[in-house]
C-alpha cells in the first residue's frame, strides 16, 4: 500500500500507483497544492470534470477560496507564497525596486537641500538684522531736526546740509547746523576767506555722487542716500585740506617735504615753510592721511631688481637640491607601485579563472589563459 500526499489517498502498489499518478485527478491536486488549494476527491473530481477541476474553485465555499497573496510595489496579486517568491526574484520586480529606492533618495536630498538653504538663509537674515541693530545701539543719538523725504531728495547748496539736505536761512546757520549734528567743521576757519564759495564747491561734489575724503578713488554711487550712508558709516564727513582748495584760503595749501609740529591755542598744528602766500597749515590729524609713494629712481630699480634676482637664484638652487634629493626615492616608490599592480592583476586573473566554468581546466585552473 501506498499513500499519495498531493491526493490524500491510499492507493495500492504496482500498476495502481503509475495509473494514479499519470492520471487527470492527480495531475490537478499537484497543480491545486502549488496555488495553495485543498486536494479534490475522486467524485469532485468526477462531477466537476477536468477543466472545472483545474479552474479556480468557484464551486467552494468563501472559507475554502485560494489566499490572495500581493505584491505592492507591482501592484500584482498571486495566489500561492511560491508565485510571489519568483516574483519578487525576477528581473522586473528588481528594476522597479531599484528606481523606487533612486526616486526615494533623490526627493530626501532635494528636499534637505531647500531646507538646508532656508534655514541657512533665515539665520543670516537674523544675523544680519541683530547686527545692524547692535551697531545702530552703539551709534551716538545725535538730536537733529527731521529732514522731509522731499528734502533730502533735492540738490545740496552752501544753505543745504551736505549730509542730510537740512535747509538752512543762510550759510552761517548751515554752518552751524553741520557742526551740531554731523561734526562737521572747516578745517582753519580762521584762514578761509571763502566760507561760501567753499560750501558750494562741496555741495557740487557730494551732487556729483563724489566723497569728500575718497573723490574719485571709491566706488561708484548711483543715489545721494548712498554716497551719504557711504561718508556716514566710513566716518567722511569732513574734508581734508589740500592744494584742491587753495582758492578758499588765504594761505598756501602746498604738499611740504618738512614739516614740525608747533602749538597754536592748544591745538596741535603741523606748519610747513614755502609758496607766495606763506607756509601749509593744515591739523595733525590730516598730516597722517598716506601719501603717494614717490617715484622710484632708476639707481633703486636696479637695486631692487638685483635683490629680488638674487633671491630667485637662491629659489631656483633650493628647488634644484630638494628635486634631486627626492629623485630616488619616487622612483623606488613608483617601482613598488608598478610591482604591486603586477600582482593584483594576476591575483585577479587566477580569481576569474577559478570562477569560469567553462575554462578548460575548471575552477582549480592555474597558468597562462590562452
Amino acid at each position: 500500500m501506498s499513500h499519495c500526499v498531493s491526493c490524500n489517498m491510499t492507493i495500492e502498489g504496482g500498476t495502481s500507483l503509475s495509473a494514479h499518478y499519470s492520471s487527470d485527478l492527480h495531475l490537478v491536486n499537484v497543480r491545486r497544492k502549488v496555488e495553495g488549494l485543498r486536494p479534490l476527491t475522486a467524485q469532485e473530481h468526477r462531477l466537476k470534470g477536468g477543466a472545472a477541476a483545474d479552474g479556480e474553485g468557484a464551486a467552494e465555499g468563501p472559507g475554502d477560496g485560494p489566499p490572495v497573496y500581493s505584491c505592492t510595489l507591482c501592484k500584482k496579486h498571486f495566489r500561492s507564497v511560491q508565485t510571489l517568491q519568483t516574483h519578487v526574484r525576477s528581473t522586473a520586480h528588481l528594476l522597479r525596486k531599484e528606481e523606487r529606492i533612486v526616486q526615494r533618495d533623490s526627493q530626501a536630498a532635494s528636499m534637505l537641500t531647500s531646507t538646508s538653504l532656508g534655514s541657512a538663509a533665515i539665520g543670516l537674515h537674523r544675523r544680519h538684522n541683530a547686527k545692524a541693530k547692535a551697531m545702530k545701539a552703539k551709534e551716538p543719538t545725535v538730536k537733529g531736526p527731521k529732514v522731509a523725504l522731499g528734502d533730502r531728495d533735492e540738490d545740496t547748496s552752501p544753505t543745504r546740509c551736505l549730509f542730510c539736505g537740512h535747509p538752512s536761512e543762510d550759510v552761517d546757520a548751515n554752518v552751524a547746523h553741520m557742526e551740531a549734528t554731523h561734526h562737521f567743521f572747516v578745517p582753519m576757519k580762521a584762514r578761509c576767506s571763502n566760507v561760501e564759495g567753499l560750501l558750494l564747491y562741496l555741495s557740487r561734489k557730494v551732487n556729483g555722487l563724489v566723497c569728500l575724503v575718497c573723490n574719485e578713488k571709491t566706488r561708484a554711487f548711483h543715489t545721494l542716500d548712498a554716497l551719504r550712508d557711504h561718508m556716514r558709516e566710513s566716518n567722511h564727513e569732513r574734508i581734508v585740506l589740500s592744494v584742491e582748495y587753495n582758492d578758499f584760503y588765504d594761505c598756501t595749501l602746498e604738499d611740504p617735504d618738512n614739516m614740525q609740529k608747533v602749538e597754536i591755542d592748544g591745538d596741535q598744528l603741523v606748519v610747513a615753510a614755502g609758496g607766495d602766500k606763506g607756509g601749509r597749515v593744515v591739523l595733525r590729524k590730516e598730516a597722517d592721511v598716506p601719501r603717494a609713494r614717490p617715484r622710484e629712481s632708476e639707481q633703486h630699480a636696479q637695486q631692487r631688481k638685483a635683490i629680488l634676482a638674487s633671491e630667485n637664484a637662491a629659489l631656483v638652487a633650493a628647488r634644484k637640491e630638494q628635486r634631486e634629493l627626492t629623485t630616488v626615492e619616487r622612483r623606488q616608490q613608483g617601482e613598488l607601485t608598478r610591482r604591486s599592480d603586477a600582482e593584483y592583476q594576476a591575483l585577479q586573473l587566477k580569481v576569474s579563472m577559478r570562477a569560469n566554468k567553462l575554462h578548460p581546466k575548471g575552477y582549480d585552473g592555474e597558468g597562462t589563459l590562452y
